[in-house]
This record gives structure tokens, C-alpha cells and sequence, in this order.
């Protein structure tokens, strides 16, 4: 979530590359937890199936839309002068 009001069309997915660096570098950790031998001994994990990746990849998007619906119900009912535009 960029913004609490704006839609992320309006403020573009790729807008803040330290946020991106941020999330990459969070991806790359988890994976590492999740396949390295060594580490998966130290933090009793496994790796994750397909199924369970396609569950994730499946919620995803449905994330996405229920925070775009909430910003647009924000923006319709907060109009005028004392509507905060953050």
C-alpha cells in the first residue's frame, strides 16, 4: 500500500525503487529460509509445494482489488475541502 487514498494506477507499481529493493531483498531471505539445507535446520522449515505457491499467486490479486475498492469508496464518500489527500 503506497497510499491510503490514491489508487496504485494513479501512482504507478514501480514509482518507489527503494521499496522494490526492499521487497526483493525480503524475497530473496524468505527463499533462503525456505531452501537452504543449513538454514532450514536452524528455522525447522521446508519448502513451500506448487500448490502452495499457486494458493499465494491466487490471493495476490484479490489483495489488490479489495484495497482498490476500499480507496475508491474513501475517495467517494470524503470529498471536499476537509478530505485529507494522502
Amino acid at each position: 500500500m503506497r497510499t491510503h487514498r490514491q489508487s496504485i494506477l494513479k501512482v504507478g507499481f514501480f514509482s518507489n525503487k527503494l521499496r522494490l529493493w526492499g521487497v526483493g531483498g525480503e524475497l530473496l531471505g524468505l527463499a533462503a529460509l525456505m531452501y537452504v539445507p543449513g538454514l532450514q535446520k536452524v528455522f525447522s522449515t521446508a519448502p513451500l509445494t506448487w500448490q502452495e505457491w499457486a494458493v499465494m499467486a491466487l490471493f495476490m490479486p484479490v489483495l489488490l482489488v479489495a484495497d482498490e475498492v476500499r480507496k475508491f469508496v474513501l475517495r467517494a464518500t470524503t470529498r471536499g475541502p476537509d478530505a485529507k489527500a494522502k
